[in-house]
């Protein structure tokens, strides 16, 4: 977790059933250099992991587990939506930590560590591969915000058609918009409204007018829409009556 916070990479909520182990997040984590090696720090928490870890160095004091190792490691501990969540947070286009991921880097890294007990490194796989593995193929790249990441997960786990991320659409005025979350064939357009949107509520309000005036629908989606099963439900039917009523304006 501490090498999240260096990285600058949002942090995954822990379960209740592994705080304890985990630690809270004011607790500096630190990984133990061999196994069976003892440390005694205060508000420190140590660990150790019994496969090769990759590691950068954030200053020339401080060196920490990688972006891709980090996700890794926690793969064994965080719910599916959290883990999906935290690998597209890792791809943010303008991620904090200054290095360009991709889902295939996920994937690679995945193998790599299934790979460790074909080559006799391990006697069995590393703890979370399973998870991991499913995690990526739930994952999308060029997503903005952790709360993006949820919206395109409930997306997929509900059955919706394949859509665009952050996908360019040329409106009849000649501006050119990304929408957060697109589906071309029926022309409509899901977005999440963060806080930020709070500050800027006109510019989004002409952009949104544009967009409308050029054929597309559009779907407003806010943190309330996440508040409980009921209200993701909601949102769900909301974005389909969206979906089936873009696709019937082009139906022959």
């Amino acid at each position: 977790m501490t090498a999240l916070k260096l990285l600058g990479i949002p942090l995954p909520h822990i379960p209740r059933r592994y705080a304890t182990m985990l630690g809270n997040e004011d607790e500096f984590h630190a990984l133990l250099p061999r196994r069976n090696t003892r440390y005694h720090a205060k508000n420190v928490r140590f660990f150790s992991v019994n496969m090769p870890v990759d590691v950068v160095d954030v200053t020339p004091e401080i060196r920490c587990v990688t972006p891709l190792g980090t996700w890794f490691m926690l793969s064994p501990f965080l719910s599916l939506p959290e883990l999906v969540t935290l690998g597209c947070c890792i791809m943010m286009p303008h991620a904090l930590h200054g290095q360009q991921y991709a889902v295939v880097d996920f994937e690679d890294h995945v193998e790599y560590a299934g790979g460790l007990v074909r080559c006799n490194e391990r006697r069995r796989s590393p703890r979370g591969i399973v998870h991991a593995r499913y995690a990526v193929q739930l994952m999308r790249e060029k997503l903005a915000s952790p709360m993006e990441a949820r919206l395109m997960l409930l997306l997929i786990v509900r059955g919706f058609p394949e859509f665009e991320v952050n996908y360019p659409i040329r409106v009849h005025s000649g501006e050119c918009y990304y929408g957060d979350i697109v589906f071309v064939k029926e022309r409509t357009i899901v977005e999440y409204d963060g806080v930020f949107h709070q500050t800027q509520w006109e510019r989004d309000s002409e952009r949104r007018n544009r967009l409308e005036e050029s054929g597309w629908r559009y779907v407003q989606v806010t943190r309330n829409d996440f508040a409980s099963a009921d209200a993701e439900q909601l949102l769900a039917d909301r974005i389909g009556a969206a979906l089936k009523s873009g696709s019937s304006l082009f139906s022959v």
